[in-house]
């Protein structure tokens, strides 16, 4: 078995405004291999990571330039035309770096047979089919675990003491007032 994770880096460290958007553009290895080996994909989706942190300046931020600059520098010709490689600068609990508490919501899809494609791993059309079956069912995942997580009353730990706390008070015995 092989876990593959298309976005990598940049889905990892994405800017404010592309939370929950998949960026698999150009990537088609991993549907490649997958078509190679005969073997099915099964797409999986996690929520609530996202909000852990506030983006405070993304990594295309005009204030991170020289960063970007020393990382180029660093790493050469491998940075070149990439911005993937800078972490955007978030924040979680107030200014710190611990991330907020949140639930984390995840699931796993039906298997995608990549069987009908054998031997056209080096058909780019055929790939491309495979690696957007595979984001279309990721995606739908991600769509119902924000439902989810939208409707879930209990999601933060403050909004599941506060559930707790009122279920224990409607449950207490009311108090009886004895005449003098």
């Amino acid at each position: 078995m092989v876990v593959v994770f298309p976005g990598g880096a940049r889905e990892a460290t994405r800017d404010r405004h592309d939370r929950y958007r998949l960026q698999w553009e150009g990537r088609l290895g991993f549907a490649r291999l997958a078509v190679e080996a005969g073997c099915p994909i099964v797409p999986f989706g996690s929520v609530g990571a996202e909000e852990m942190f506030t983006t405070v300046l993304d990594s295309d931020s005009r204030l991170l330039a020289p960063a970007r600059g020393l990382a180029r520098s660093v790493l050469g010709d491998r940075a070149r035309g990439r911005n993937d490689f800078l972490m955007p600068l978030a924040r979680g609990i107030g200014p710190t770096l611990v991330p907020r508490p949140e639930r984390l919501y995840f699931r796993f899809g039906a298997p995608i047979d990549t069987t009908p494609w054998r031997g056209r791993e080096h058909d780019d059309l055929a790939v491309t089919e495979v690696r957007d079956l595979a984001r279309k069912s990721v995606q739908e995942i991600i769509d119902t675990l924000r439902a989810e997580q939208a409707a879930d009353r209990g999601r933060t730990p403050i909004a599941r003491l506060t559930r707790a706390v009122t279920r224990t008070a409607s449950t207490l015995p009311r108090p009886t007032f004895l005449p003098r």
